[in-house]
């Protein structure tokens, strides 16, 4: 018959009905007569769903309805009666029963209605309120499994009410339920609040520890209506192990904070500060989360956020007056380094901007020896301790190339500067620094210097 049935090209439809009243029939040890001619066929099919639980009854159900042609309207009443006994029996079927459904909006209007009457009932009822909750969160999967906005809409209104109700019986557990079964978290995220007013948030935490979604509209909610209370959300963090996420919601916070930058003073100090907590604290969930490259990049970009802060309120001063450190181009920070920027400003910002090259002996050369700005080289030995032989060699390429006359005690400080005592030989040599020659050669440790001659752009010892 099955194989009659799909090669018809007439009468499918005819075909299908058959074959489900044929299937129904063994599968109630039934003949095909006595099904067809059944005169109570809404009785059979409530006996059917009301039967022994498994997926079997749903298909045997199916089959009922498409085999007996049964009326819609009939359908959804007895749908209707099963999902009402499945909430108060404290479970729910309602996926399966929406796979019989003709009219899914229908039964979830008729679930609200039945709701709504059970709001009625004295708030001493803890039965009814019960009983509404499962009401509602089926309902709210009915209108859901049609996209129908409006039904979802008349569900979460009612869902209000009844937390307002539930609320003034201080019935927390029945709140959480209400909210992880309808599942809409930014939509009822005052159940939220009230949980964190009310210090019933480990409830909800116990209650939903499965459910990522939760989780992550949980966090969305603590950074945006209390971003001090770190403690609240490292506690929902890290029972969810949303360290990572947590981090990089503070970090992409900060980064809409900068751009762009607003006109008012006041405003932009606001925001300056508000992003420097938000990379703070996303520098703080990285290292939660073992992602420690992340949170050095966080913890740098602060630095940044910091020292913007220090300029536009003249607690750093820079010679042309207050300038734009966040995101400048690798030609616009490159002026800044060369002309504005003294030594520990300079490496907050070279630290946040890993790409830009860095070249130490032009930045010396420049505010050094060119501009005369002898902290620059105090605060970047108090930094280094020493000059190497890579930034030494170039300083000294670009004295010798420059064709400029320098002061000679910078001079003598750039050479002393140097790591080690060869170094130091090689750059007074090559500066023309005879007293600086004569002092180191006068030093017991440097006898062996004595010896040696430098052929390229230095002189003979004595």
């Amino acid at each position: 018959m099955v194989s009659l049935a799909a090669g018809l090209r007439h009468g499918e439809a005819l075909a299908q009905r058959v074959l489900a009243c044929v299937r129904a029939a063994q599968a109630l040890q039934m003949s095909y007569q006595e099904l067809v001619l059944t005169k109570e066929p809404l009785l059979l099919l409530v006996s059917v769903l009301r039967g022994s639980p498994g997926a079997g009854r749903y298909r045997l159900a199916a089959d009922l309805i498409l085999g007996l042609s049964l009326p819609d309207s009939q359908v959804t009443e007895v749908l209707l009666a099963q999902a009402i006994d499945q909430v108060q029996a404290g479970r729910s079927e309602l996926e399966e029963l929406l796979t019989l459904c003709p009219d899914p909006v229908l039964l979830g209007n008729r679930l609200l209605a039945t709701a709504e009457d059970l709001g009625t009932f004295p708030e001493s009822d803890g039965y009814g309120d019960d009983c509404q909750v499962g009401l509602l969160v089926a309902a709210h999967t009915a209108h859901t499994s049609r996209l129908n906005l409006q039904g979802i809409s008349s569900v979460l209104t009612r869902a209000r009410l009844l937390v307002r109700r539930l609320l003034v019986k201080t019935d927390f557990r029945l709140m959480v339920r209400l909210l992880m079964g309808i599942g809409r978290y930014d939509e009822m995220a005052y159940v939220f609040e009230l949980l964190i007013r009310e210090d019933r948030l480990e409830q909800l935490l116990t209650a939903g520890v499965s459910d990522g979604r939760l989780g992550a509209a949980l966090r969305r909610h603590l950074m945006r209506h209390h971003p001090d209370d770190l403690a609240c959300l490292r506690l929902v963090t890290g029972r969810f192990g949303h360290y990572a996420e947590a981090a990089a919601d503070w970090r992409r916070s900060a980064d809409a904070l900068l751009q762009p930058p607003p006109l008012e003073p006041a405003e932009t100090a606001r925001q300056l500060t508000e992003a420097l907590d938000a990379y703070r604290h996303a520098a703080t969930f990285y290292r939660h989360a073992d992602m420690l490259s992340q949170a050095d990049a966080c913890l740098r970009q602060a630095q940044l956020v910091a020292l913007q802060i220090a300029v536009n309120s003249g607690a750093l001063s820079l010679p042309s007056g207050p300038a734009l450190l966040l995101r400048r181009s690798r030609e616009q920070l490159h002026e800044l380094l060369l002309d504005e920027l003294p030594c520990p400003a300079a490496r907050l910002v070279l630290g946040a901007y890993p790409d830009q090259p860095v070249d130490w002996s032009l930045l010396l050369h420049r505010q050094y020896l060119c501009l005369g700005r002898d902290q620059y080289l105090t605060d970047y030995l108090a930094a280094e301790r020493h000059m190497d032989e890579t930034v030494t060699a170039a300083l000294l390429k670009r004295i010798r190339t420059s064709g400029r006359q320098y002061a000679p005690a910078r001079l003598r400080a750039l050479a002393l500067a140097t790591k080690t005592l060869e170094l130091q030989y090689r750059a007074a040599s090559q500066l023309q620094l005879h007293d600086v020659l004569d002092e180191l050669l006068d030093r017991p440790e440097a006898a062996w210097l004595k010896d040696t001659v430098w052929k390229t752009g230095g002189m003979r010892p004595h």
